[in-house]
């Protein structure tokens, strides 16, 4: 069930799921949140505009710990708290109970939140359970080809459950993305069809919190040098993120120039240079 048994408590995983929350969301007057990375944060986007009391609980540090560099973090922190959203951090969730039609959310420092309901959004596990039971391949999902094709080569799986080499990082991705999802269907069913093209594109993801569009290409792990361009004040603002003076990730917010530039710059080799010192 991808709906938790406690009723007012939801993971927010399936359509179905989404489809419950957004009738409870217009018959609720508060949220607790579990976890800060995309989807706890735009579900608080969501819940604010509806006028509901919520409160992110992350146990890490600073929100977006897994996906941002603190700057970013700090930005969207407080665009959120500007909207009225309250964070708890450093905050691990030990129970949660029924308490007068209320959850009680109790952490790892024993104080007590009460709301109306609950929505986990703390990540997921790839269900691989078939392809291990197939004797396939599988390291942090199922491990695939440029072909989507697995250790078996008359078995192909594609989408948030494989694992692939990436020609432009040079190592293994476990992306959950749609643009990914799409991708390799297209090379799959090339494949099928006797038309071997193979799946090589730049990942590219997007968020939409409020009157915030991020977009974001490229993976930013172990860059070395960052380079701001615009203005946070404006909102409007990309972060460039760079390793060995090559371009590997650019995090656009409300400025789409820059992630066409960051996805075509990243396709040709990363040299940023001309267009990061253009004014």
């Amino acid at each position: 069930n991808n709906v938790t048994s406690m009723k007012g408590v939801y993971y927010l995983r399936t359509i179905k799921d989404s489809l419950i929350i957004k009738e409870e969301l217009d018959r609720k007057k508060s949220i607790g949140i579990i976890g800060s990375g995309y989807i706890g944060l735009e579900t608080a986007s969501i819940a604010r505009k509806k006028n509901l009391d919520v409160t992110v609980f992350e146990m890490e540090n600073r929100i977006m710990s897994r996906v941002a560099c603190k700057k970013i973090s700090k930005f969207f922190q407080l665009k959120h708290q500007s909207q009225g959203v309250n964070f708890v951090l450093n905050k691990s969730i030990i129970d949660i109970k029924d308490k007068d039609n209320k959850k009680r959310i109790i952490g790892n420092d024993s104080k007590i939140f009460n709301l109306d309901m609950i929505i986990a959004g703390t990540g997921v596990q790839p269900d691989i359970s078939l392809a291990i039971d197939s004797g396939l391949k599988c390291e942090n999902g199922i491990t695939v080809d440029e072909y989507c094709l697995t250790s078996d080569h008359n078995i192909f799986a594609i989408g948030d459950c494989t694992n692939h080499i990436n020609n432009f990082y040079k190592t293994k991705l476990r992306l959950e993305s749609v643009q990914n999802a799409v991708g390799q269907a297209k090379a799959a069913a090339s494949y099928l069809v006797g038309e071997k093209k193979p799946y090589k594109e730049v990942p590219w993801f997007w968020s939409e919190q409020y009157d915030l569009k991020l977009q974001i290409v490229g993976i930013n792990n172990n860059f070395d040098e960052r380079v701001l361009k615009g203005s946070l004040a404006d909102e409007k603002f990309s972060m460039f993120y760079l390793k060995n003076k090559k371009l590997i990730s650019v995090y656009s917010i409300n400025s789409p120039k820059d992630f066409v530039a960051g996805r075509k710059i990243i396709e040709r080799g990363g040299d940023a240079s001309f267009y990061l010192n253009k004014n």
